[in-house]
């Protein structure tokens, strides 16, 4: 049984840096209906810490399906993906949620996916920062398609806003803006 989860109205701010997921972690194939039942549809109460190897926020692996609507995701950090890192996600519907000052040391501002598709409706990535991959998004053999959607002042080596990589996998933006991201020059590894 692979279940599903939802977050609902839900605000993630301050998490930084331990091993995964600071505030979640849904690292499962099976899980029982009533510990799921514990995420879905209330607010949670971040914690701190120092900072996540991936997923500042969320570490979300193995999961046939994934809803999230009206969350906040602000200033947390990780090694990889600021705020949320997705690992074989089957479907992930992401709507209206803002993604906003999250960091990562080495890619994924904001979010972080792999061998996952998913859907952004109606949202925000504001001022996220990656010192190399991916200023708001790093997807890597990922089907991603993004609507309605604002990416603006988000800075990285590679791929300001957006950094594809893997193979062929479909990339669809449509009615979105993507405006002023920044290009860092000088990347983490250089010598310079």
């Amino acid at each position: 049984m692979n279940l599903g989860s939802e977050l609902f109205e839900t605000t993630m701010l301050p998490n930084i840096y331990t091993v995964s997921g600071l505030a979640l972690d849904f690292n499962f194939r099976e899980l029982m209906q009533h510990q799921v039942a514990q995420y879905q549809k209330y607010p949670l109460t971040p914690v701190r810490s120092v900072l996540q190897m991936a997923g500042g926020a969320c570490y979300l692996k193995n999961i046939k399906n994934l809803s999230m609507a009206n969350c906040t995701f602000r200033d947390n950090t990780a090694l990889t993906g600021g705020a949320m890192y997705l690992f074989t996600v089957v479907y992930a519907q992401i709507r209206q949620c803002v993604f906003e000052n999250n960091k990562a040391i080495w890619s994924a501002g904001a979010i972080l996916a792999e061998g996952s598709k998913i859907y952004t409706q109606n949202c925000s990535f504001t001022g996220n920062y990656a010192s190399s991959y991916g200023g708001a998004f790093s997807v890597n053999s990922t089907s991603l398609h993004i609507a309605h959607s604002d990416f603006a002042n988000n800075t990285a080596c590679v791929g300001c806003a957006i950094c594809f990589k893997g193979y062929a996998s479909p990339l669809f933006v449509t009615h979105s803006k993507i405006r002023n991201n920044t290009y860092r020059k000088i990347a983490p590894w250089s010598s310079r």
